[in-house]
């Protein structure tokens, strides 16, 4: 499963997003940029992913994010967690 996780381009992937009145526009996301994964795949055949990036929503291909990503680990610590 892909949401909730955080990944980074390793290449551009393209990207299609909403604008105002339902118009579809499709947009470059550099390499090197992050984004988080909202939800997806769909099982609808398309298997598209929506994911978040610079406050705005997208949607990509899960087969982008398999062949051109590396996922972004958290390095935090729970800091509430007692021995």
């Amino acid at each position: 499963m892909l949401t909730g996780k955080t990944f980074r381009l390793r290449r551009r992937v393209l990207a299609i997003t909403t604008e105002r009145y339902g118009k579809r526009v499709a947009a470059w996301i550099p390499a090197g940029e992050t984004f988080r994964v909202l939800s997806g795949p769909w099982p609808d055949g398309l298997r598209l992913v929506d994911i978040m990036w610079q406050k705005r929503t997208f949607e990509i291909f899960a087969v982008d994010i398999e062949q051109r990503c590396v996922e972004v680990i958290s390095r935090t610590c729970n800091k509430s967690i007692r021995y």
